[in-house]
């Protein structure tokens, strides 16, 4: 049985590691983290191992598709969030919190209309984030430890300021979902976050040559149906 879950997981998988390997291309700068802290995580049994580095890559993926959109058949990416009858995204919906903000036009009443559709959607979004961690981010919740002083050196080497992932990375599991519910009350500091969670998760990828070949040999026994 475990064996099947295994398999029927990595299977799964793979189509993350080909999404992440198309993406990664995207970016200006590919950054490693060489930290000491690495050689205590990549490819150990209570680290990044290979299902580890799968879930990663997974928990990336499906917060860059709240974030960009889910590609479809025709070429085109689509949100997961309705507003006014149409489906957006996380960026979508920075830039209509941002022109609510700037409309001057707008009375008291439809403003604090827009505000309240705003903070439904938000409340969607935060518990959508709950679902995907609880989901894949199981793996990446047992280092904390050590995720804590690797996020620290990300930050330094992205140039970032204070911002929520450094808060995140330091509060226990437990302790995720007040602290999202409560302290991101924005889509801009929401999407910041985001953003900057799959970035770190695809540097950290990016870290681990160990736990990125377990991962391969998991997909190869798969495939050969061992």
């Amino acid at each position: 049985m475990k064996k099947l879950l295994v398999s029927s997981m990595v299977s799964c998988l793979f189509i993350s590691s080909c999404a992440f390997a198309k993406t990664s291309s995207r970016k200006v700068e590919k950054i490693v983290l060489e930290s000491p802290l690495i050689s205590l995580v990549d490819g150990k049994w209570f680290g990044v191992n290979g299902e580890v580095f799968g879930l990663m890559l997974k928990y990336r993926s499906k917060l860059r598709e709240k974030t960009y959109g889910k590609m479809q058949a025709d070429g085109q990416k689509i949100g997961f969030y309705e507003y006014e009858g149409q489906k957006v995204t996380l960026l979508d919906l920075c830039k209509i919190e941002s022109q609510v903000e700037a409309d001057s036009t707008l009375t008291k009443d439809e403003y604090n209309a827009e505000k309240r559709a705003l903070e439904e959607i938000l409340d969607l979004a935060k518990s959508d984030f709950i679902e995907i961690a609880d989901q894949y981010g199981a793996g990446v919740r047992s280092i904390k430890e050590q995720l804590l002083g690797l996020i620290k050196v990300f930050v330094e080497k992205k140039g970032l300021d204070s911002c929520f992932l450094l808060v995140w990375g330091s509060i226990d599991a437990d302790q995720e979902e007040e602290a999202i519910r409560s302290q991101l009350k924005t889509f801009k500091d929401f999407t910041r976050f985001y953003v900057e969670l799959s970035d770190f998760l695809e540097v950290m990828a990016n870290s681990c040559p160990k736990g990125k070949k377990q991962f391969i040999d998991l997909i190869k026994k798969a495939r050969q149906g061992k």
